[in-house]
């Protein structure tokens, strides 16, 4: 993450949380300026599963690419969602988010990954792969909702909207173990 913040004003040891002079004098003037703050991201996620010859993975534990996830989460966004489902996974993902204007972000996103049967299927040959451009609403500093418009796969493009689940009061789904 990187970021530029303007410091406080000075004299912030008399002041309180809801007051800038407590003696009355004139508050100091609040300086504009750019706000320089996003993320640059990169990850790469390698889910393998090991299993006896006789035995399979049921398909309500295999991970899924295209889309966006149970967790709304987005990976391989031009794709349907759960578009690619099996026991292993290979996913690499590029990103960059940053504010614009106020509340207001940009956010760039680039998709490449492929699922296997087995474990030795997988590989960085024949990644499929995702562009995504689009719109993120900032609180706190960090994108909460964002409307993304993804492309690049041969079956088309996808809208995904997504919204932090912490503005909910709720949290992911947990872990199936």
């Amino acid at each position: 993450m990187y970021g530029y913040t303007e410091s406080a004003p000075k004299n912030t040891d008399t002041n309180g949380p809801d007051e800038c002079a407590p003696g009355g004098e004139r508050c100091p003037e609040v300086s504009h300026s750019r706000n320089l703050n996003g993320s640059i991201g990169v990850r790469l996620l390698l889910s393998e599963s090991i299993n006896s010859a006789t035995s399979a993975v049921p398909f309500y534990f295999q991970q899924t690419l295209g889309g966006s996830d149970i967790d709304g989460a987005m990976a391989l966004g031009s794709y349907q969602d759960y578009r690619f489902r099996a026991p292993n996974l290979l996913l690499l993902q590029e990103s960059f988010e940053h504010s614009i204007w106020g509340p207001f972000g940009l956010k760039f996103m680039t998709d490449q990954g492929r699922v296997a049967v087995t474990r030795g299927d997988l590989g960085f040959d024949h990644l499929k792969h995702s562009l995504a451009a689009g719109l993120t609403f900032r609180a706190g500093g960090f994108p909460m909702v964002s409307l993304m418009f993804a492309w690049g796969g041969p079956e088309g493009h996808h809208n995904i909207f997504n919204m932090n689940t912490s503005l909910l009061g709720g949290s992911a789904r947990p872990l199936l173990d």
